[in-house]
């Protein structure tokens, strides 16, 4: 029988991102007629917005040894000697091997039972372990990459040989090319939708709201992302405080949970609040699984990164929403929102101009309205994920085709391979 070929995404992340659900998107929408999409993720498929139908193509596969305890590592070594340092990070790589043996096995018997023809690692360069399943099986193994590549020895070898490499935005092309990966190899796929769009209801909104002990009157300010200092919650706080001290009937709330096991920052958080006598008038709601839910609480979401953002999914899902955004005015976002058009483009570390904005927005519901609708426009005929998962299918095509010996015509002027973002 002639059975459509295997495709498993390995996603390495240790808690909820939005390089999974990048996944899921793969995994919910790719036509049944083209590929068998697979998902091996460490994050359960019900958080990960997998449909019903997916589910059973998704496997929860976690790391002994994941990306935060060698972040840990890493730490430690820092403040050694060059060179003892290195010898301690590659005495780390061999452990980490050793210790994660059980998730290469898996990965291995998944591309064995399912008749996997390829391996799609969302992670960049990272999962050293699944390139290992992939040459053990001699399986090929696209690189997928949602941040910058790094610059290791090990990293500059895997760019040479991968089949294929797809990046998010710009500068992660540019991470690409510097690590010397194969410019005729690199596709440019801006991160599709990742939600349903739509105008949420007053009581919907009323609703959610409720949830938290928000009064459903106040007009919210928000931002939404895992709590860790390069996001900026801490210069979000500083500049909503002066827009709520300005605007009455006004609150903020920080939507997102600690990660990587350190508290710290949150702590940091709650105690800046407290210092700002805002106790009444900020909410931490923790990680909202559902995005009706969450975008339900917001007004005006600002995205408040202090280091440039590869993307930033959380602008088009807010927009999606037709809620207006304030980015960051650095990385992934100048490739999303038009400053003024559809959003607005600020640096987030000049609270007061921040502040300022956020106080206009706050006083009047016109100009949000107005800038939601054209943001919303935006990313429905940019970012549409079926368009996505189309030119997904056309880089699969063409690693197997190559892999297969089969001439591609694709080149960096057409075909999947090309640094073209949606229009």
């Amino acid at each position: 029988m002639n059975q459509r070929p295997g495709v498993l995404i390995v996603d390495q992340g240790a808690s909820f991102g939005g390089s999974a659900l990048v996944a899921s998107v793969i995994v919910n929408r790719m036509p049944p007629d083209r590929y068998r999409v697979f998902l091996a993720a460490a994050v359960e498929a019900e958080v990960l917005r997998v449909t019903e139908v997916a589910q059973s193509r998704v496997v929860h596969l976690a790391k002994p040894y994941d990306y935060v305890g060698q972040a840990r590592t890493r730490e430690r070594l820092a403040v050694l000697p060059g060179s003892v340092r290195r010898l301690g990070g590659w005495a780390d790589t061999g452990l980490r091997l050793l210790r994660n043996a059980g998730y290469t096995r898996r990965l291995m018997t998944l591309i064995r039972e399912e008749g996997i023809a390829l391996l799609h690692l969302n992670n960049g360069f990272e999962n050293l372990e699944a390139h290992l399943a992939a040459g053990l099986t001699a399986t090929p193994a696209l690189v997928h990459a949602h941040g910058p590549c790094g610059n290791s020895y090990v990293t500059r070898r895997l760019a040479r040989r991968a089949p294929a490499c797809i990046a998010i935005s710009k500068p992660v092309v540019e991470s690409f090319r510097s690590v010397e990966a194969s410019p005729g190899r690199i596709a440019l796929l801006s991160n599709p939708l990742t939600v349903e769009p739509g105008n949420l209801s007053a009581a919907e909104r009323s609703r959610s709201r409720a949830r938290y002990g928000i009064p459903p009157d106040l007009v919210l300010v928000g931002i939404v992302g895992r709590i860790v200092a390069w996001k900026g919650q801490l210069e979000f706080l500083r500049a909503a405080a002066l827009a709520l001290r300005q605007v009455p009937g006004s609150g903020a709330v920080i939507i997102g949970d600690v990660t990587d096991a350190n508290d710290a920052y949150g702590r940091l958080l709650r105690d800046e609040v407290r210092q700002l006598g805002l106790q009444d008038r900020v909410w931490f709601t923790g990680f909202i699984q559902d995005p009706d839910e969450a975008y339900g609480l917001l007004d005006v979401l600002v995205h408040s990164s202090i280091e440039p953002e590869p993307f930033g999914l959380v602008l088009t899902e807010a927009m999606a929403y037709g809620i207006p955004v304030v980015a960051a005015g650095s990385g992934g976002p100048l490739e999303i929102v038009t400053d003024g058009v559809d959003g607005f483009l600020r640096d987030p570390r000049d609270v007061a101009a921040v502040g300022v904005l956020l106080a206009q927005l706050l006083r009047d519901p016109g100009r949000r309205a107005r800038v939601g609708s054209a943001g919303r426009a935006t990313v429905l005929r940019r970012f549409d994920p079926d368009q996505y998962v189309r030119r997904i299918a056309e880089v699969y095509d063409a690693v197997l085709e190559r892999n297969a010996g089969v001439l591609s015509t694709s080149g960096v002027d057409g075909g999947p391979f090309g640094e073209r973002p949606p229009q």
